[in-house]
């Protein structure tokens, strides 16, 4: 075989590049002129190599008897390859070559040998995944963490956490997640406890508490939570003190489990949703449990907190309004984060990031006891629950303000697609199961 190396550069320029006498000789003097030309021998084939990027070479056979001429070369190259002169000044004659390799013959082991290395890369990862994805399934518990009590500030006393397994004691409980919230904790605290004595005013069934759960704040978030504490006594305000930081839905998920009312309400302390909503997302529940009582047709009327309903507050119709007044990127990556949602867990809920959620207490001990997610996702993960446990979602638009001092930042947003990716791994593998026997119980 012999082996013509072309040499063609990215505007059309041509060089034929060839040995002769074990030295180099190259001639491109007129980009449209070739010389030092030479005639194949007679019969096999002649391979020619496009040295482009080293591109598949291309082969031209010669029949047997009549020797190959450069004649032979240019109405190959005219045929879309490239187009020459037919001027030549003379014949060279060139020696036997060893067929020289191309660049896939020499990138292809180097290929074989990164899909491997790529491979082990990834089956090493999904192990530190799996590992992951056990030590949240077994540190999820019914008491929804470690802190069994609460401590009293004017007496000192360590009291016991009651548990949402026993029956309620109040109408609605309020839980509400906080970390380092010294600065916005107290204005929330003010107009949520305006309200809720407005309505115990005017009917006294209406009973309730606020449960503060401290996720391992670095400032006097608890300072200002006792002190709501000596002035609304414990039955009505409660700290629970989670001792470090484990995340906002580990945070939620002890206030619920550890909560007395019918009613279980997650809200945001920075008060970005007005406390005043409350009874649209009640209206909602009640709603669907006097349809639920009419539907079975029973003769004893159904109990609230016996009912599995959950009803999310919705900032779906204030989508234009906020795209507008938000940077591009950060419109991006929500955009992509709201794709990544609809992939895990399905259609219908528009909005499942508000920290505005209304559970009755029997849906809160299927989903709370069931939830292994400790940080921002976990509202997602009760959305993919609630359908696994055929538990009614009901989306209600309530008034949202965007208040200054977000933590919400790029890295959470990626911690959040991974998290997405815990769900559908811990699910999708049956790694985290379902209980639901437990749950019913």
């Amino acid at each position: 075989m012999q082996v013509l190396l072309l040499s063609s550069s990215a505007v059309g320029k041509l060089k034929l590049s060839f040995r002769c006498q074990n030295r180099e000789v190259r001639r491109s003097d007129n980009p449209y002129y070739v010389s030092g030309c030479s005639s194949f021998p007679a019969g096999g084939r002649t391979t020619l190599l496009l040295s482009r990027f080293h591109s598949t070479p291309l082969h031209l056979n010669v029949r047997p008897g009549n020797g190959g001429s450069c004649w032979q070369l240019i109405e190959f190259l005219q045929g879309g390859i490239a187009v020459v002169s037919k001027r030549f000044e003379k014949r060279i004659p060139f020696s036997k070559m060893e067929s020289l390799p191309s660049l896939s013959a020499l990138i292809m082991p180097l290929t074989h040998a990164g899909l491997i290395v790529i491979t082990l890369m990834f089956v090493w990862a999904l192990t530190y995944i799996m590992d992951w994805l056990h030590k949240l399934d077994s540190s999820t518990s019914l008491g929804g963490g470690t802190v069994s009590y609460m401590e009293d500030p004017t007496s000192l006393e360590k009291i016991p956490l009651p548990s949402v397994f026993d029956p309620p004691e109040k109408y609605i409980s309020l839980i509400m997640p906080a970390y380092n919230e010294q600065d916005r904790l107290r204005n929330n605290l003010d107009d949520t406890l305006r309200y809720l004595q407005e309505r115990a005013s005017k009917d006294r069934s209406f009973t309730y508490e606020i449960i503060i759960v401290d996720d391992g704040s670095k400032d006097s978030t608890v300072r200002v939570a006792f002190e709501y504490v000596k002035k609304y006594k414990i039955d009505t305000v409660r700290v629970i003190k989670q001792g470090k930081n484990h995340g906002k839905g580990a945070a939620v998920r002890k206030g619920m489990l550890c909560s007395r009312g019918q009613l279980l309400l997650m809200l945001d302390a920075d008060g970005a949703t007005k406390i005043e909503d409350t009874g649209k997302l009640e209206s909602e529940i009640n709603f669907a449990v006097d349809k639920s009582f009419s539907s079975k047709r029973q003769e004893v009327p159904v109990q609230l907190s016996d009912v599995t309903v959950v009803a999310f507050g919705s900032r779906a119709h204030l989508e234009a309004e906020a795209l507008a007044k938000r940077k591009w990127y950060r419109n991006v990556l929500m955009k992509g984060f709201h794709f990544c949602v609809l992939l895990v867990a399905g259609p219908g809920i528009r909005d499942t990031q508000c920290g505005f959620k209304m559970f009755t207490r029997s849906a809160a001990r299927q989903l709370f006891t069931n939830m292994r997610l400790n940080r921002w996702c976990f509202d997602v993960e009760l959305v993919y629950l609630c359908k696994r446990l055929a538990i009614p979602i009901l989306e209600v638009a309530v008034t949202w303000t965007e208040i200054p001092g977000s933590k919400i930042s790029v890295l959470s947003i990626i911690h959040m697609l991974f998290e997405l990716v815990l769900i559908r791994m811990g699910y999708g593998f049956r790694v985290w199961k379902i209980h639901r026997k437990v749950a019913q119980d």
